[in-house]
């Protein structure tokens, strides 16, 4: 309702929730799912998250991931697995 609202709607392939997967986050699923309705290759998305379970979510779907900070980082460990941002603004040069 939000995207109809603001007028963003037309730039999503679609939208995917918990909802329409059978395991939440850090299951694979949901992404694994939006892969499909977008119709693209792993390869071809990235993933930004916030948060520690959605991390794991996208590393565990085998996407790449860009971490974008919060108040409740994930370990050391799984922060050596993605690429971090200090903000959105700075993941613009990774797709230029």
């Amino acid at each position: 309702m939000t995207l109809s609202h603001n007028d963003l709607r037309q730039y999503f392939a679609g939208i995917v929730t918990g909802e329409d997967v059978k395991n939440n986050k850090p299951a694979p699923d949901i992404y694994l799912h939006a892969l499909n309705v977008a119709k693209v290759d792993k390869n071809e998305a990235v993933i930004f998250e916030d948060a520690p379970n959605g991390v794991e979510s996208g590393l565990n779907a085998g996407i790449d991931v860009v971490l974008v900070p919060d108040q409740v980082m994930p370990s050391e460990e799984m922060i050596k697995k993605v690429t971090g941002v200090k903000s959105l603004a700075d993941a613009v040069p990774l797709f230029e």
